[in-house]
């Protein structure tokens, strides 16, 4: 994990390296392990490095070979599958390679159709002298930030958008649209743009091909379109999740330092936590783990702290660390958050609490740490809250999962049948404007001719948003996926992540896990009242029991609650 800036103009201007500079200045939080210019002519390309891997230790960038420069902020995953493929391939030689080494032999390979060979958490940037070329991509996922701006033919690019404001000849104006969507809980302009007017935040699963004074940006990957898993039982479904996820564990636990487990006591983060455990049992060459859990004494709703430990005294011999939580109320940091870096308002309500954790990981020793963020979406943990998802039920199970969508859901029956069978019929462009009627809520302190921005504001292709071929819970999770405050909430993570000096992971969102679990039959989600079916089974006998069947959650509203009213008081 690190960071990366750069500038080319295409016009052939020489580039200062004042400007660089200047730009690394609101990003050198990023760069403990160093910071390294390459400037020639008119490319200007900066790394700053955060070594978290073994391999990483290796590396130096930008890195060049032949006409190609590289400068990345990433994490491969499936490092022996691109080694064995591109050494055939005469791409790579030698023993030890580095991830920078084969996302440069992958773009030689494939050139732009390289990130879709990758998988793991990347932003990057290569030039190619001998074509005036500039490539940059980010994630499928979006984990990793990559920001851009296009400019009098010169082109900008920054793992945060800070330092491309302040690079520009001139400082770009507040987007409106943007600050008012924001203020009044409308997120859809935030995959694409950002608080200034031109400069932009470039989607997940895209890519920016420039040369010749003009750019295209392409959506390099779309999801679903990997063959569904011929499986012909539910064990076998169960036996090929706790493969993947192991697969993928192995892959998340290369570190130089131990690797720290965010582990609230829900079903999710837990089975991270005791299935590492059994994985190190079985490899004792695999990262030391630490199990950290936030501590909540006055707030009961929100305390987990017996289900954590039981996972404790389950992963018998790991250190853990307890957070008390209780004075982390939502922005309890603003005022006095240590030079945070916030680049654009705050969207995550609990930075204080979040913070804290990951504060208290680096003291740990880990300069990794590990969440379960996501998985309830893709397993299925809303899947009565969604009725679309009753349309891919079988009939034989019809009426008993009705009365589930009933009970968990809160829906009454005509209600749920509209929703379930009329809506999803219903264009699109009707639905948003019957949305907007049912809530025209303007406040009286804003604008009052306000209209917030729709979906289709970035412009992207539909298949970003509604890729073919899924099926109706497995579509909504997806989209839970790509909600615009959840894409571009991962920017703040990372913020938060480096400002403490670790490198956020999340397994249940590496790509293969994403494409694994959109395919999962509708009774493996949830089947008669019990959500997570899949994650449960697969857990059977390998995590404590009280938290395997728990059906319960954690709710954090009372800690915001507390904080207000703390705050009015003061």
């Amino acid at each position: 994990m690190s960071g990366i800036c750069g500038v080319v103009n295409f016009k052939g201007r020489q580039i200062n390296k004042d400007t660089l500079k200047k730009m690394v200045d609101f990003i050198d939080y990023r760069g403990p392990d160093g910071i390294n210019y390459l400037v020639e002519d008119n490319v200007g390309l900066v790394n700053l490095a955060f070594n978290t891997t073994p391999e990483s230790l290796l590396e130096k960038q930008p890195l060049l070979r032949g006409d190609l420069i590289l400068t990345a902020d990433a994490r491969v995953d499936n490092r022996e599958q691109l080694i064995n493929i591109l050494r055939d391939k005469g791409y790579l030689r030698g023993i030890k390679h580095t991830d920078a080494d084969l996302i440069l032999a992958a773009y030689e390979c494939w050139e732009e159709n390289c990130p879709k060979h990758i998988i793991g958490d990347f932003a990057f940037a290569v030039w190619d002298k001998s074509k005036e070329k500039l490539f940059i991509a980010r994630d499928t996922t979006g984990l990793r930030q990559l920001f851009y701006s296009f400019n009098d033919n010169t082109l900008f690019f920054a793992s945060a958008m800070q330092p491309i404001a302040h690079a520009l000849p001139k400082m770009p104006s507040l987007n409106i649209q943007l600050m008012q969507d924001f203020l009044h809980r409308s997120f859809n302009l935030w995959t694409c743009q950002t608080i200034f007017k031109g400069v932009s935040r470039l989607p997940p699963a895209h890519s920016i091909t420039a040369e010749n004074g003009s750019f295209k940006k392409q959506l390099y990957y779309i999801f679903g379109q990997q063959p569904k898993p011929d499986f012909s039982n539910d064990e076998e479904w169960i036996d090929a999740f706790h493969n993947l996820l192991d697969e993928i564990l192995i892959n998340q636990l290369r570190s130089i330092t131990p690797v720290g487990i965010w582990v609230s006591g829900g079903l999710d983060s837990s089975a991270l936590a005791c299935q590492t455990y059994h994985l190190r049992k079985k490899n004792s060459d695999l990262s030391e783990i630490k199990l950290i859990s936030g501590v909540f004494d006055d707030i009961p709703s929100a305390n987990e702290k017996h289900y954590f430990d039981s996972v404790a005294d389950y992963c018998e011999g790991t250190p853990v660390r307890y957070v008390i939580s209780d004075d982390k109320w939502a922005f309890c940091e603003l005022g006095q958050d240590d030079d945070f870096p916030l680049d654009e308002p705050d969207i995550w309500e609990l930075r204080g609490y979040t913070r804290g954790i990951m504060k208290a990981t680096r003291e740990e020793g880990c300069s990794v740490y590990l969440t379960g963020l996501g998985c309830d979406d893709l397993v299925g943990q809303a899947f009565y809250h969604i009725p679309v998802a009753l349309r891919d039920v079988k009939l034989k199970d019809w009426t008993q999962e009705i009365s589930w969508f009933k009970k968990k859901g809160g829906f009454k029956l005509a209600n749920l049948l509209l929703k379930a069978y009329l809506f999803p019929i219903i264009p699109n462009n009707l639905v948003l404007k019957f949305w907007r009627l049912l809530n025209h809520d303007n406040l009286d302190w804003l604008n009052k001719n306000y209209k917030a921005s729709d979906r289709n504001s970035c412009k992207l292709k539909e298949n970003f948003y509604k890729p073919p071929g899924l099926d109706s819970y497995g579509l909504k999770s997806y989209q839970m996926l790509r909600n615009p405050w959840f894409t571009s909430s991962f920017d703040i993570f990372g913020i938060m992540a480096f400002h403490n000096g670790i490198e956020l992971r999340q397994p249940y969102l590496d790509r293969r896990m994403i494409e694994f679990l959109i395919k999962v039959p509708n009774h493996l989600r949830s089947f008669n009242g019990v959500t997570r079916v899949l994650l449960r089974e697969s857990m059977m006998d390998k995590m404590p029991e009280n938290v395997r069947t728990r059906s319960d959650k954690g709710l954090v509203t009372e800690l915001y609650y507390n904080g207000f009213h703390k705050e009015k008081k003061e």
